[in-house]
């Protein structure tokens, strides 16, 4: 099994675990949104693979709980960790093309997310906390549009 070099393992093994999410999404025209949920990370697939699993809770006139998965693995070829993002609820599927990660963290594009081109990026991983931001171009990846900011904090383990 290809595995990748330290830097990459380390930036994706900075995800694994339970994380309390502060969730912030930004419209067009400047208005946020705050939310919270979870985000939960796992080794699956005999640890070839990490499956993200995001909750939102019920806020505002919503009174369902929002769930979504992605799976990412490692390419030995491009020496990437490309992801495919599932929303049930949505019935929609996006496939994710990676940066290299580094120590400074991770960053996906997506032609195929809505309308414009996407970029997701998990920056300042760590041991404790990591940012996620979802972006937005809509002329080819010349200007981005801060959409969403998520602050994840790492949930307490629970004592044996």
């Amino acid at each position: 099994m290809a595995t990748p070099n330290p830097s990459q393992a380390k930036a994706i093994a900075g995800l694994i675990g339970a994380w309390d999410v502060d969730y912030v999404d930004i419209n067009k025209a400047g208005v946020r949104t705050r939310r919270n949920g979870r985000f939960i990370a796992s080794w699956v697939l005999d640890g070839r693979a990490v499956q993200d699993v995001w909750i939102v809770d019920p806020s505002g006139s919503r009174t369902t709980r929002e769930a979504y998965t992605d799976l990412r693995w490692f390419d030995p070829k491009t020496g990437t960790w490309p992801a495919v993002f599932v929303d049930p609820e949505h019935a929609s599927v996006a496939t994710f093309t990676a940066e290299p990660a580094t120590a400074d963290g991770i960053v996906l594009h997506s032609p195929n997310l809505g309308a414009a081109d996407s970029r997701w990026s998990f920056v300042d991983i760590g041991p404790n906390s990591f940012t996620y931001r979802d972006e937005g171009s809509d002329d080819g990846g010349k200007t981005w549009r801060l959409r969403s900011l998520y602050h994840m904090t790492r949930r307490p383990t629970s004592a044996p």
